[in-house]
């Protein structure tokens, strides 16, 4: 396809709706200005003379999946002959997911090309120790929570889902001891560029300034190199940056391939988070043991309460749940009420990314006070996140407040 390079990322502070694209995939566009969808997508404003936004975004999705099928993707073919579970978006995801996996394959052998020919490179001597590194499970016991209440996996990204890249965004150093104080049991970065926009330098600030704090209280948090990953040089790079655990796609590679990645990364002392996208193989990865560690991403809340039954009573399984809550005007920060109901069902850990960077960063609705709300002990029955009157009232204060108290 056709590219003129990327946008630089000055110019680049709103992605449309339909968020980031592989690295690769780009699309020309006649407005290269903050006005297209950065990174070369066309904005779906130059498209609104022409379709409604409902209409662009269809075209652009049919195409992305028509591209896919061309790149001859395993999983665009499994979406087109109905073998891919049936639930919301999974198709396409899966889909995507496989795309993506085949454009960074070019950059997953240059680096494996680097490592080879530098014996003293840091990820060739983390590969030399795989094996004689004893077995971790920092990330298990810091998330792991008696019945009844949850832990919290506060995600550092630089680009939101659906509104593309975060203006202003603080910097690591600081956002990790934010999400230290408020509460966090464990902490992500989103390390694709294309997707979480995190780079190598992120990590490295983030790490630093959360052993700045090694003995003291509340201490370093673990870090969850959150990426796709479907090779060992990409776990050993992990391991190298001194990760505490990495997340590995189910669907993606399929249960073959991922035991050998959980097993590599276990070898290099790491735990690992297996990533599922429906009920199905949430409940294959748990009666399979080979996690201590299974997210279940995407999901709606009605879904993340039917699968939570998979889930081990005695918690020997921590099951770590995202959910998608289409908030509707006036319904925002709706997650924190999900997230309540979630627990109630059995989760474990709630994952929160997104959520922690939508509202902004004004007092009563940052990172901080969204974390304290995500993990309070209220009940989903009697109390709402937002009430301000009538049912759920509780106290005169707004949410961000009473989260703060």
């Amino acid at each position: 396809l056709p590219s003129r390079g990327p946008i630089p990322q000055s110019s680049a502070c709103h992605l449309s709706s339909l968020g980031s694209f592989p690295q690769g995939l780009r699309f020309w566009s006649p407005k290269p200005d903050r006005e297209a969808a950065g990174r070369g997508l066309l904005s779906l404003r130059f498209l609104s003379p022409l379709f409604p936004r409902t209409m662009a975004k269809a075209l652009w999705t049919f195409g992305a999946l028509l591209v896919a099928i061309l790149l001859e993707v395993p999983e665009s073919r499994a979406f087109m002959q109905g073998r891919v579970a049936h639930r919301r978006g999974a198709p396409m995801q899966m889909a995507l997911a496989g795309m993506a996996k085949k454009l960074r394959q070019a950059k997953v052998d240059e680096l494996k090309k680097s490592v080879e020919a530098d014996p003293s490179h840091p990820i060739a001597q983390k590969m030399a120790q795989a094996g004689s590194l004893a077995a971790s499970d920092d990330v298990f016991t810091a998330m792991k929570r008696p019945s009844g209440t949850v832990s919290i996996l506060a995600e550092y990204k630089r680009k939101l889902a659906k509104s593309g890249f975060i203006r202003d965004m603080i910097e690591p150093r600081i956002m990790g001891g934010l999400f230290r104080d408020a509460g966090a049991s464990v902490a992500a970065m989103y390390m694709d560029p294309d997707v979480g926009g995190c780079q190598i330098e992120d990590f490295e600030h983030f790490y630093k300034e959360q052993q700045s704090v090694a003995g003291d209280f509340p201490g370093p948090l673990p870090i969850i190199w959150h990426d796709l990953i479907f090779d060992e040089i990409q776990v050993a790079q992990a391991a190298a940056m001194s990760a505490s655990a990495v997340t590995i796609s189910w669907e993606v590679n399929g249960a073959d391939r991922t035991k050998e990645l959980v097993d590599y990364a276990s070898s290099l002392a790491v735990e690992s988070i297996v990533q599922v996208s429906s009920a199905e193989s949430l409940q294959q990865v748990v009666d399979s043991g080979l996690s201590k560690l299974v997210a279940y991403m995407g999901c709606t809340l009605e879904e993340g309460e039917a699968a939570a039954q998979y889930l081990p009573k005695d918690r020997s399984v921590i099951g770590i749940v995202t959910v998608d809550v289409p908030n509707k005007p006036g319904e925002d920060l709706e997650e924190v009420a999900a997230s309540w109901r979630l627990r109630d069902a059995g989760w474990g850990c709630i994952w929160a990314s997104d959520i922690l960077f939508r509202a902004g960063l004004d007092t009563g609705e940052d990172a901080k006070s969204i974390i304290k709300a995500l993990k309070v002990k209220t009940s989903a029955k009697f109390g709402t996140p937002k009430a301000l009157h009538g049912k759920g009232e509780g106290a005169k204060e707004y949410l961000g407040y009473l989260a703060r108290s």
